[in-house]
């Protein structure tokens, strides 16, 4: 099935590719409230407002590779329970936000796939969202 993102909660994103990540995120759900969290940036401090204020929270997406995230400990650790979290990559972006000791299912060849772990839930592999050019 195709990645589609509910924004009732705040969702995190791990990509080994943030840009292109929030891009394809952006084209998917254009109302959500998209931070890319990077070098030089106040957006980790941003994203922990966004969080906290709960009239914006539901439409958060923090986009980061896993070097952003580990950066950003303290929100890593706040959304980790609270968001669903997508990665878009392998075991490193996937170890990232995931706290799992057991293997995520696997993605097929390609890199048209992702992971999605909803709050308290389990892995699931989805399409990942495909640029369209008009």
């Amino acid at each position: 099935p195709e990645l589609r993102l509910e924004l009732g909660a705040p969702v995190a994103v791990v990509a080994a590719s943030p840009r292109a990540a929030a891009d394809a995120i952006a084209g998917l759900r254009p109302d959500a409230d998209l931070l890319v969290l990077a070098p030089g940036t106040d957006a980790g401090h941003r994203a922990a407002a966004a969080l906290a204020a709960a009239e914006s929270a539901g439409r958060t997406v923090i986009v980061g590779d896993a070097d952003g995230w580990a950066a950003n400990w303290a929100l890593a650790g706040s959304v980790r329970d609270a968001a669903t979290i997508v990665v878009r990559g392998g075991g490193a972006e996937y170890r990232a936000l995931v706290r799992d000791r057991d293997l995520p299912p696997l993605l097929d060849e390609g890199d048209a796939q992702c992971w999605i772990v909803p709050p308290g839930g389990q892995p699931r592999r989805r399409g990942w969202p495909v640029a369209r050019f008009d």
